[in-house]
């Protein structure tokens, strides 16, 4: 991904990121962000189209990042008792 910037916030967008499946403008926003706004209003800030995703599919999403962030430091956990113990 080639860097892109939230036009919420205007900051960069780095990993995790929301894009719309409905609007065709291949807008990323960052997770809080997008559930932030769209608490407000339920549309693309750039071609102003009706989003039918609400914030308990983005909050979905959050979690499942959530669980592989956990998912992957478990393992590195893993992987540093075994080396530091297991020889």
């Amino acid at each position: 991904m080639t860097n892109q910037i939230c036009p919420i916030c205007l900051e960069n967008i780095y990993f995790l990121y929301y894009k719309s499946k409905k609007c065709k403008c291949n807008v990323r926003y960052h997770l809080n962000c997008i559930n932030e706004w769209y608490k407000i209003d339920n549309v693309c800030l750039y071609c102003k189209k009706k989003d039918s995703n609400n914030m308990t599919d983005i909050r979905i999403m959050i979690n499942k990042y959530i669980e592989l962030l956990v998912l992957f430091m478990n393992f590195i956990i893993i992987f540093i008792l075994y080396i530091y113990y297991g020889n």
